[in-house]
């Protein structure tokens, strides 16, 4: 009979950077669904476990943009500290649906 992890013990640490703004909206919806980061990491890290792979697609659209946006060209900019969001849904509806 399995315990599906009720009494595992979770004690390993993950430590990530992100864009304040993105977090603070992240956790504003997480809180409207009744969790915390550490849930939907842990769902996240669950999903990827049973499927073997990320628990959706990650694609390149067939056409880029001829012309950055101006807020992507100062992300790719500064992102010498930290990787770009391309999951941004605000960034994706910019850029990749409007190409």
């Amino acid at each position: 009979m399995s315990d599906h992890g009720v009494n595992k013990v979770k004690n390993t640490i993950i430590r990530a950077r992100i864009e304040p703004e993105l977090k603070k909206n992240v956790e504003t919806v997480l809180d409207s669904l009744g969790m915390t980061s550490t849930d939907a990491i842990r769902v996240f890290f669950k999903q990827i476990e049973l499927r073997n792979g990320l628990p959706f697609s990650v694609e390149l659209p067939e056409k880029l943009p001829e012309k950055l946006p101006e807020k992507l060209f100062k992300e790719l900019l500064s992102s010498s500290e930290s990787s770009i969001d391309f999951w941004n849904n605000d960034i994706d509806d910019e850029v990749w649906n409007n190409a």
